[in-house]
């Protein structure tokens, strides 16, 4: 028994030792919780592209401090984000160039939890997508908050007709507010 309880252990350490390790925990909601307004406790935020693609693409691609710069600046609700340890944007971008588990953790939150793809909902569904596309919260959104920006969203995140494609979506959702919270009255979960 010990030498299970000290393997789980090292096993864990292991984990968040190091920094391309740290998007396997899910990375926590950037904001404060009423951030951009309160939910109610039996509702909750429902992602239509799953998070964990968001954070492998942000990963991938926002390598540079300029990109990051860019990227960070053009967030929306950028000016209410938590940044944890650090006191402004460019600290937390060079502690995540420099691969500080920290700062990997925030970023991979602001990957992760672009409020554009964010649609309110019940807490508890009748069916979840897991780490697929979330159809019905993307028809919930499009239902209460139409934008033709989103119109084939789905096609042009799982099936690119170039790089470019991929990067106009991710971008969208990073500068796109979140829906209002009637999603989570309003439609059929």
């Amino acid at each position: 028994m010990k030498k299970l309880l000290i393997l789980t252990l090292v096993i864990l350490i292991a984990i968040f030792q190091f920094p391309e390790n740290s998007s396997a925990a899910r990375p926590s909601y950037p904001w404060n919780s009423d951030q951009p307004y309160p939910i109610l406790s039996y509702q909750t935020r429902h992602h239509i592209i799953p998070l964990d693609e968001l954070v492998k693409y942000g990963t991938q691609t926002y390598t540079t401090q300029p990109l990051l710069t860019d990227f960070l600046l053009s967030y929306e609700n950028i000016k209410n984000v938590n940044l944890g340890e650090y006191k402004s944007i460019q600290e937390l971008i060079k502690a995540y160039l420099e691969k500080k588990p920290p700062a990997v953790e925030t970023m991979n939150g602001l990957f992760g939890w672009v409020q554009g793809n964010l649609v309110v909902g019940p807490q508890n569904r009748a069916w979840d997508p897991g780490n697929a596309f979330d159809d019905v919260a993307f028809q919930c959104r499009q239902n209460i908050y139409y934008d033709t920006r989103y119109t084939d969203l789905k096609n042009r995140w799982e099936k690119p007709a170039t790089p470019a494609t991929k990067r106009d979506v991710f971008e969208l959702l990073s500068t796109t507010k979140m829906s209002g919270i009637e999603t989570a009255t309003k439609c059929l979960w």
